[in-house]
């Protein structure tokens, strides 16, 4: 069998994500996020443990005692039809908001598409071949999630949590160009504004 999440390199180089604003602190609302991305069709999860393979651990059901966990892990459908593992980690502000983010390890992006070593490698345009395809699937599932959590912002590129913030783009409109995509409602619907670089 496949190895999703014990070969070497799967959870190296960093997380390709989708990371979602969901607003001021609140254990409900980030529980129905969470379950909201792990219900998602392209993803099975939650496993508790990255050290086992999912096939050899019990998936789990998504209540309150996961708050406790942080990290979760799974396994997402690309648009390729390559499986490769990926996971949810949450983070919860001091003075700030509630970010829930989907991310795609690096070294497990790396094994259905030729990500070479974005983002450190000295040409990242070649990146945008991959990009085009992958960022667009990501904004799909956030625009899944909203459908059953209107959250304030979402960001999608590689570690963007924290990289803008609702209450910036709300004072001053999306950037003309700016490197995450952003998933920004608008009256009532969430518009996807693909990243420029």
């Amino acid at each position: 069998m496949t190895q999703y999440f014990t070969e070497t390199e799967t959870w190296l180089g960093g997380y390709y994500e989708l990371a979602i604003e969901l607003g001021s602190r609140s254990d409900e609302r980030l529980l129905a996020a969470l379950a909201a991305v792990w219900a998602d069709p392209v993803l099975d999860g939650a496993y508790l443990s990255r050290d086992v393979e999912p096939w050899q651990q019990e998936r789990l059901a998504i209540t309150a005692e996961l708050l406790q966990a942080n990290h979760l892990q799974g396994l997402a459908r690309m648009p390729n039809g390559a499986t490769i593992a990926c996971g949810t980690v949450f983070i919860r502000e001091d003075n700030g908001p509630d970010w829930l983010c989907l991310y795609l390890p690096m070294g497990a992006l790396g094994t259905a598409y030729s990500a070479g070593g974005y983002p450190f490698e000295p040409d990242v345009a070649n990146s945008h071949q991959w990009r085009n395809v992958i960022d667009p699937w990501l904004a799909g599932i956030g625009n899944r999630v909203y459908g059953q959590v209107a959250y304030r912002l979402g960001l999608i590129g590689f570690e963007v949590s924290g990289e803008m913030y609702a209450d910036d783009v709300a004072a001053s409109g999306v950037p003309a160009h700016h490197y995450p995509g952003v998933l920004w409602p608008t009256s009532g619907a969430l518009m996807y504004h693909p990243s420029t670089e």
